[in-house]
């Protein structure tokens, strides 16, 4: 589409300059939006709003002296004159008079005289002067001498006057405010010096105009055209309208009036809101079959130039950002791939061992036996439940402590310190049993799905069928990852999605629908029961608005859009057309079933550890240090000072207390009995 300039170039002279710039403040062309550049022929007598170019002298002592006494002069002669100062034209002419004076004392008086010209025709009084002889000399002279004058270095070399720089000044309200200076040595800056410095390069080092319209905004220089042909759009109608939600065409039968809608639509609307300008538009829908069956049947239409734009479900792509430019994506995407879901409960003989990981049911065994063996050491020597022959000891261990599982021991502790060790260990037995009975409960009543495919690699292994979307990008995607294409059967809609992976790759159905994930997001939101998202996300380039190589829209459309994110605006259209994925409800279902790990115990673990090996050292140091005499007496080798020490220990604590009023309680007990 082509646009209309908002810019312009003056360059006239000052008298026919303020006649066209007259009309084109009464055309209206002085408003926001227009930008005017003048010449300096054009700003030195006039007026005008805009930013222009003039060139300006350097500032000298002499020049302030001259200046002083030049306008003292002139307020003389002229009280009611507003000028302040000289322009750079009369500068211009000063330096001018002082240069043919330089030359003329150069060359000389060496021929004063005259030729006549002989032109055959009559001759009037300027004719009859004649030409002098020595003016083709003074010519010379005159280029090729330089002086420095009151506007800075002047000369006319190659009959050009060099101008030392140039003042970039912006005029408005016949106010004039400078802008930046230009010089051959330094380009461009805000400032003018005579020192070599790097020369700006960017807009941001100049003041800030003021431009038609009394505005700073700087103006984008062009408009699309005010009379003429509209935005032509093409937008491409499903042939089965299946993921309205995204993009759907219909016609009312009421007005019998073409009716465009969904996210993908509203996206371009808000974005065109967002320009600074009117886009009138013509929008053209057209089917996806015959001739046209794919999206890049669309956007070579573009490339062709038979349309201005494409919107819709468009997605970027390397091979079509080669024909057609892209705006911002505004809307993200990827390539997932949706499965049925199962239920993974295993009812079998081992399903009670599943709550717990095999590493936690190894850690749960190892402190069983551990526990049991130091209340076995605290209570052997003081209990005769722990005394006996090695079988029957072993075997009241094992029984006691496995009892505690179930809270049902009857052996009775004697020692404090073994007394401290039981009553923690039932406090992590509790725990434990609180959190196995609720896993193993979960799993027997509620439904564990899991997705039936978990890579797309397997669906290649296993030689499968799966599906793609019709008129997508997708299926050349899926060839190259490996797919054969006889193993690919297309769908046009969410209904036939669900239809071919209720029916499975063996039944004329597929394993999986592989698709942008936009399109599994709305599947998902009327299926989400039975089907879920699995495997990898492979990115792509999201979707985009289409226009021609070139087009000035797509960068104020991107901004639009942009904008749009930046605002929020966009959650409010998102609402419009999606629903929560949140809000997927699988009644008496859930899709993880992980077993409790050692990660949520060990602080259990460590505080059982801590205080049963606490008790073991307590007895120890107790046990060393009321035989202490026994174990200094004789000279003996460590290995026999240690068997006497076990031999020791294994005999009865007769001294005990509690190991006596068990055996008081004991002979009481046969007294009675007698």
């Amino acid at each position: 589409m082509n646009t209309e300039s908002r810019v312009f170039l003056v360059h006239m002279s000052p008298a026919l300059c303020s006649r066209f710039f007259a009309k084109v403040n009464q055309a209206g062309m002085m408003s926001k939006g227009f930008a005017w550049i003048l010449s300096e022929g054009s700003t030195s007598l006039l007026g005008i709003m805009d930013p222009s170019v003039r060139p300006t002298p350097l500032a000298l002592s002499s020049l302030e002296k001259f200046k002083r006494r030049l306008l003292g002069e002139f307020q003389k002669q002229n009280p009611k004159s507003r000028i302040s100062e000289p322009s750079v034209l009369g500068l211009w002419a000063y330096d001018t008079v002082w240069l043919m004076a330089m030359a003329a004392e150069n060359v000389g008086a060496a021929d004063p005289g005259y030729v006549k010209l002989d032109t055959g025709e009559p001759s009037y009084d300027l004719q009859a002067l004649g030409v002098s002889k020595t003016g083709p000399m003074l010519l010379r002279t005159i280029r090729g001498m330089e002086l420095t004058g009151l506007s800075g270095k002047f000369n006319l070399s190659n009959g050009q006057l060099y101008a030392p720089a140039l003042e970039i000044v912006n005029l408005h309200r016949q106010q004039e405010s400078t802008l930046g200076f230009w010089t051959p040595e330094n380009g461009i800056n805000r400032t003018m010096s005579t020192s070599k410095k790097r020369p700006s390069d960017t807009k941001a080092d100049l003041s800030p105009a003021i431009w038609p319209g009394n505005t700073r905004v700087i103006p984008k220089g062009w408009v699309n055209p005010m009379t003429g042909k509209k935005l032509r759009v093409l937008v491409p109608d499903p042939e089965n309208p299946g993921f309205y939600p995204l993009l759907s065409v219909h016609v009312n039968p009421d007005t019998d009036k073409t009716v465009i809608s969904g996210y993908v639509f509203e996206m371009f609307e808000a974005a065109v809101m967002e320009l600074p300008y009117a886009l009138p538009i013509e929008y053209t829908t057209v089917k996806l079959s015959g001739n046209v069956a794919e999206y890049n049947d669309l956007v070579q239409m573009i490339f062709d130039q038979k349309y201005d734009a494409l919107v819709g479900d468009v997605t970027i792509t390397f091979n079509r950002s080669r024909k057609v430019d892209f705006t911002q994506p505004y809307l993200q995407s990827g390539v997932s791939m949706v499965v049925p879901l199962r239920d993974h409960r295993e009812n079998n003989a081992w399903i009670f061992l599943k709550p717990l990981t095999p590493e936690l049911w190894r850690v749960i065994g190892a402190f069983f036996f551990f526990t049991g063996a130091i209340v076995w050491i605290l209570e052997h020597r003081v209990n005769g439940d722990f005394r006996g022959t090695p079988g029957h000891q072993f075997g009241t261990v094992l029984y006691f402590i496995f009892s505690t599982l179930v809270f049902s021991h009857k052996e009775k502790m004697l020692t404090n310190l073994s007394r401290v060790v039981v009553i923690i260990w039932l406090f992590v037995v509790f725990i434990l049993q609180s959190n196995y009975v609720a896993s193993l409960t979960s799993m027997l009543a509620v439904k564990h799905l899991e997705p039936t495919v978990t890579e797309i690699e397997e669906l290649i292994n296993r030689g499968e069928y799966v599906g793609y979307q019709n008129h997508s990008f997708t299926k050349e995607m899926l060839k190259d990852m490996g797919f054969e294409e006889e193993k690919l059967r297309p769908y046009g809609s969410p209904e036939e999605y669900q239809a071919g992976l209720a029916k499975g790759s063996k039944n004329g159905g597929v394993a999986a629908v592989i698709d942008e994930i936009p399109y599994l997001k709305v599947f998902l939101e009327d299926y989400c029961g039975n089907y879920s998202m699995a495997g990898r996300i492979h990115r792509v380039g999201g979707f985009g608005f289409v226009f021609p190589k070139g087009s000035p829209l797509v960068s104020d459309l991107s901004k639009g859009i942009l904008n749009i994110m930046w605002t929020g605006k966009i959650r409010e259209i998102e609402g419009r057309w999606f629903r929560d994925q949140g809000s997927c409800s699988r009644p008496n279902s859930r899709l993880t079933s992980d077993s409790l790990n050692l990660s949520s115990f060990w602080g259990l673990f460590l505080i059982t550890g801590l205080a049963t090996a606490a008790s073991l050292l307590c007895f120890m140091f107790s046990f060393m240090y009321q035989h202490r005499q026994r174990n200094s007496s004789s000279v003996r080798t460590f290995w026999r000072r240690l068997v006497s020490v076990a031999r020791h220990y294994d005999k009865k604590g007769i001294s005990s207390h509690n190991f006596s009023s068990q055996a008081n309680d004991g002979m009481s007990s046969n007294e009675d009995m007698g």
